[in-house]
Protein backbone atom coordinates (compact mmCIF):
# COMPACT_ATOMS: atom_id res chain seq x y z
CA UNK A 1 0.00 0.00 0.00
CA UNK A 2 1.30 3.50 -0.74
CA UNK A 3 0.44 6.36 1.06
CA UNK A 4 1.42 9.77 0.11
CA UNK A 5 1.54 13.14 2.91
CA UNK A 6 1.16 15.64 1.56
CA UNK A 7 3.07 19.23 2.88
CA UNK A 8 1.98 22.32 2.86
CA UNK A 9 3.73 25.44 3.27
CA UNK A 10 2.62 28.21 4.56
CA UNK A 11 3.64 31.51 2.76
CA UNK A 12 1.89 33.83 5.68
CA UNK A 13 1.23 33.02 8.63
CA UNK A 14 -2.56 34.53 8.56
CA UNK A 15 -3.68 33.09 4.91
CA UNK A 16 -4.25 29.17 5.09
CA UNK A 17 -2.29 27.23 2.82
CA UNK A 18 -2.52 25.22 -0.67
CA UNK A 19 -4.99 22.72 0.79
CA UNK A 20 -7.54 25.75 0.11
CA UNK A 21 -6.88 27.29 -3.23
CA UNK A 22 -2.94 28.67 -5.04
CA UNK A 23 -5.33 32.05 -5.43
CA UNK A 24 -4.77 32.80 -1.74
CA UNK A 25 -0.93 34.27 -1.47
CA UNK A 26 0.15 36.89 0.83
CA UNK A 27 -2.94 38.88 0.69
CA UNK A 28 -5.43 36.92 3.27
CA UNK A 29 -7.84 38.01 5.06
CA UNK A 30 -11.59 36.18 6.29
CA UNK A 31 -14.93 36.97 5.27
CA UNK A 32 -17.76 35.24 7.27
CA UNK A 33 -20.58 34.24 5.80
CA UNK A 34 -23.83 34.54 7.28
CA UNK A 35 -26.85 32.52 7.07
CA UNK A 36 -30.04 31.38 8.19
CA UNK A 37 -30.52 27.56 9.17
CA UNK A 38 -34.00 26.67 7.35
CA UNK A 39 -34.90 24.22 10.58
CA UNK A 40 -35.05 26.25 13.67
CA UNK A 41 -34.22 30.34 11.86
CA UNK A 42 -30.61 30.16 13.77
CA UNK A 43 -28.12 32.09 12.30
CA UNK A 44 -25.34 29.63 11.29
CA UNK A 45 -22.02 30.59 8.93
CA UNK A 46 -19.01 29.80 8.23
CA UNK A 47 -15.81 32.01 7.36
CA UNK A 48 -13.52 31.83 4.47
CA UNK A 49 -10.56 33.65 3.37
CA UNK A 50 -10.18 36.30 0.97
CA UNK A 51 -7.98 38.82 -0.49
CA UNK A 52 -8.93 42.63 -1.31
CA UNK A 53 -9.16 43.76 -4.86
CA UNK A 54 -9.11 47.50 -5.80
CA UNK A 55 -12.44 48.50 -4.77
CA UNK A 56 -11.49 47.27 -1.19
CA UNK A 57 -13.58 44.04 -1.37
CA UNK A 58 -12.62 40.95 -0.08
CA UNK A 59 -12.27 38.25 -3.11
CA UNK A 60 -12.86 34.67 -2.35
CA UNK A 61 -9.79 32.52 -2.56
CA UNK A 62 -11.92 30.11 -3.17
CA UNK A 63 -15.22 29.16 -4.89
CA UNK A 64 -18.35 28.40 -2.37
CA UNK A 65 -21.46 28.23 -2.33
CA UNK A 66 -22.44 30.90 0.43
CA UNK A 67 -26.02 29.47 2.33
CA UNK A 68 -27.20 26.95 -0.10
CA UNK A 69 -24.91 24.59 2.02
CA UNK A 70 -27.96 24.99 4.53
CA UNK A 71 -30.99 24.76 2.39
CA UNK A 72 -31.53 21.30 3.37
CA UNK A 73 -30.46 20.89 6.68
CA UNK A 74 -33.06 20.28 9.09
CA UNK A 75 -30.75 21.40 11.79
CA UNK A 76 -27.35 22.98 11.28
CA UNK A 77 -23.49 23.12 12.49
CA UNK A 78 -21.62 26.12 12.40
CA UNK A 79 -18.36 26.87 11.48
CA UNK A 80 -16.65 29.21 13.41
CA UNK A 81 -16.39 33.16 13.23
CA UNK A 82 -12.97 33.73 14.31
CA UNK A 83 -11.43 32.94 10.66
CA UNK A 84 -8.47 31.20 11.94
CA UNK A 85 -7.91 28.36 9.29
CA UNK A 86 -11.40 27.56 9.43
CA UNK A 87 -12.14 24.31 7.78
CA UNK A 88 -15.72 24.15 8.37
CA UNK A 89 -16.44 24.49 4.64
CA UNK A 90 -13.59 22.00 2.98
CA UNK A 91 -14.84 19.14 5.59
CA UNK A 92 -18.57 19.48 4.22
CA UNK A 93 -20.26 18.53 6.98
CA UNK A 94 -22.91 21.20 7.62
CA UNK A 95 -26.11 19.75 8.73
CA UNK A 96 -26.60 18.09 11.92
CA UNK A 97 -29.71 16.63 10.92
CA UNK A 98 -31.21 16.36 7.25
CA UNK A 99 -34.80 17.82 6.01
CA UNK A 100 -36.50 14.54 5.08
CA UNK A 101 -35.63 12.94 1.77
CA UNK A 102 -32.19 13.87 2.00
CA UNK A 103 -29.07 12.35 3.55
CA UNK A 104 -25.07 12.77 4.27
CA UNK A 105 -23.03 15.51 6.54
CA UNK A 106 -24.12 17.88 3.38
CA UNK A 107 -27.27 16.75 3.34
CA UNK A 108 -27.39 16.76 -0.54
CA UNK A 109 -27.62 13.26 -1.55
CA UNK A 110 -31.58 12.15 -2.35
Amino acid sequence: MLVSISEYTVINDGCPGAEWNIMCRECCEYDQIECVCPGRKEVVGYTIPCCRNEENECDSCLIHPGCTIFENCKTCRNGSWGGTLDDFYVKGIYCAECRAGWYGGDCMRE
